[in-house]
């Protein structure tokens, strides 16, 4: 076998027996790990978001009926850089992908069963703005600022 291959590796048996983390260990490992992403991922947001001001960039669409929204956010953020050795301070444009998946129900307390209203209610703007409140809570940025 030629170990040169960058995937050449794959075929050997003995690494493939070893490499697979289907165990309990690894697979609560795995989610540890992962939830400390999470929280760290979030921590590192929140704090660009309380330094920097900028704007929100969201998109939604439909698919097999279920409505999803992506939020983005696009601000500037100082970075030091070396210019000819010289340190320097520049601004460069960031944009965060900060929530992307579908959008919390819209519960409507009127009595009317007309499934023409109750379609246009699930895609009107205030179904958009309220799940935008949402996200940015999760994040400690109250849109009323």
């Amino acid at each position: 076998m030629i170990l040169e291959s960058p995937v050449s590796h794959i075929e050997e048996l003995t690494l493939r027996e070893f490499s697979k983390f289907n165990s309990a260990f690894y697979i609560s490992l795995f989610n540890k790990c992962l939830f400390e992403l999470v929280k760290i991922v979030k921590n590192q947001i929140t704090n660009e978001l309380k330094e920097n001001k900028g704007a929100v960039m969201y998109d939604s669409w439909t698919w097999n009926d279920i409505r999803y929204l992506g939020i983005f956010l696009n601000y500037y953020r100082n970075q030091k850089v070396l210019e000819r050795g010289e340190p320097k301070v520049q601004s460069i444009v960031e944009c965060s992908l900060i929530s992307v998946g579908p959008i919390a129900e819209f519960s409507d307390d009127s009595s009317e069963e007309d499934s023409s209203s109750s379609e246009a209610n699930e895609f009107s703007a205030e179904v958009h703005v309220s799940h935008l409140r949402s996200i940015f809570q999760i994040f400690g940025i109250d849109l009323e600022e």
